[in-house]
């Protein structure tokens, strides 16, 4: 027999628990287990439910650096463009 379970229904944060937990975030990355037993304890929400908050906000911040690098590379890129292109076209009429 397969042992299933109930799939667990996604947690919805009120704002003030958001806010609260971003400006966590912001001062600190990563928590230790009394601080995420404090802020649980602190926000009403269980250790699980912070720790799993934690996880997902860092990868949402990797996310957001990984696209602003490339989104600067892309900048960093098009103004090189011009450049090649008048390079490559001052070649044509020699």
């Amino acid at each position: 027999m397969t042992n299933k379970r109930k799939k667990k229904t996604r947690t919805v944060f009120t704002r003030s628990q958001v806010f609260q937990l971003e400006s966590t975030f912001d001062m600190k990355r990563y928590l230790s287990s009394s601080e995420r037993a404090g802020l649980a304890a602190s926000l009403h929400l269980t250790e699980t439910q912070v720790k799993i908050w934690f996880q997902n906000r860092r990868n949402k911040w990797k996310r957001q650096l990984a696209a602003e690098i490339e989104a600067a590379n892309m900048a960093q890129r098009m103004r090189a463009v011009p450049l090649l292109y008048h390079q490559q076209s001052g070649n044509f009429h020699r």
